[in-house]
């Protein structure tokens, strides 16, 4: 693809680009449901000027399809080149839905194509590379400035895994492609921001994984997130307590005393507003979540639990520590309704919103 631009160069462009993901899972499908959402809207809309110009980078043969499966009025617009993205994607978005069909990219001076047949509903491990290099593409854009943040249609890590993929999933990867030690993973909707400390790993080992350090350095990354990507001077981070009651003063286990609060005092002598911790059963009433901006949780349903109890439809998972903006709907493939079309796009378009509204 060379693109002759110099890497690490900051984007220009306030455009998105947006990875299909595994393309026999709903991807696709809420992406092209995402711009009919908007096709009817006009442009000087406010709910139009809530999502940038974005451009797809994927299959136009299967996009082609869904669009016309689903009664669009608009069309998918192949595009092929730099300038189609840095000089003039808001025209042609305003056109229809432009993507960038995986044969005309490379990664490494490999071509990207699907070996195998893309059919919805029937997930293959012949097709893993293809939607992880799609993923490197993404960063590729980003890192030549194309973009200023990426919005990932879901993947199965285990489809990936099939072909080599060595990561848990999206997260990992990015961080990897990025040079990053260490990311986080925030999930979020218009009511709640929660950080998972813990996230795939058995109950069972919680908490030996759960670490002053950890605490400390991923409190950190939440911070300086949310003061350069959220706009927020002061942000007040809310710590969870790992044990009923938040131990009860030890009454319930030690984890609060012994490796919770030092490392938030810790993080107290560093100027960071980060309270508790608190008793996870309570933290999440409508009048304590008007006193932080988010939380840290000790394990993964600590944190998704109120989440998807409060608004699940909306959710959106944020990748914080990266050097640019990364969401993603907060569901996963659904292989088994991608050949119905009836998935539902609010998530995808909650992502895409929230990649417009705070990119730094």
């Amino acid at each position: 693809m060379p693109l002759n631009m110099p890497p690490n160069m900051p984007s220009m462009h306030k455009n998105l680009v947006v990875t299909m993901g595994d393309p026999a899972g709903i991807g696709p499908e809420i992406i092209v449901k995402c711009r009919k959402s908007l096709w009817d809207k006009s442009v000087e809309s406010a709910e139009y000027q809530q999502i940038a110009p974005f451009y797809v980078l994927g299959d136009v043969a299967l996009f082609t399809e869904l669009a016309t499966l689903l009664a669009c009025d608009f069309p998918i617009i192949r595009i092929s080149q730099a300038d189609d993205v840095s000089h003039n994607l808001r025209e042609i978005f305003q056109q229809g839905l432009p993507v960038w069909d995986m044969q005309d990219l490379s990664i490494d001076a490999m071509p990207i194509s699907m070996p195998a047949p893309i059919i919805r509903g029937k997930p293959t491990g012949d097709n893993g590379t293809a939607i992880y290099q799609l993923i490197a593409c993404a960063h590729q854009h980003i890192r030549q400035g194309l973009a200023y943040g990426m919005v990932t249609a879901p993947i199965a890590k285990e489809i990936c895994q099939q072909a080599g993929f060595k990561f848990s999933g999206h997260t990992d990867y990015l961080a990897d492609l990025a040079g990053k030690k260490q990311v986080v993973m925030m999930l979020a909707n218009h009511m709640l921001k929660v950080v998972p400390l813990t996230v795939h790993i058995p109950l069972a080992d919680v908490p030996k994984n759960l670490t002053a350090q950890l605490i400390i350095s991923q409190a950190r990354i939440v911070h300086q997130a949310m003061q350069q990507q959220f706009g927020i001077s002061q942000p007040i981070l809310a710590m969870a307590g790992l044990n009923p009651h938040a131990g009860e003063n030890g009454m319930f286990g030690m984890e609060e005393q012994d490796i919770i609060t030092p490392a938030l005092e810790k993080l107290r002598t560093e100027n960071i507003d980060i309270r508790g911790p608190f008793a996870g059963d309570s933290m999440f009433t409508a009048d304590m979540r008007q006193s932080y901006d988010v939380v840290l949780a000790c394990y993964h349903d600590q944190a998704l639990i109120p989440l998807k109890t409060l608004d699940m439809v909306h959710g959106v998972n944020i990748t914080l520590g990266l050097d640019f903006i990364r969401t993603s709907p907060d569901h996963g493939t659904a292989f088994d309704i991608a050949d119905r079309l009836i998935a539902s796009p609010d998530s995808m378009m909650a992502a895409l919103k929230m990649a417009t509204q705070h990119h730094g």
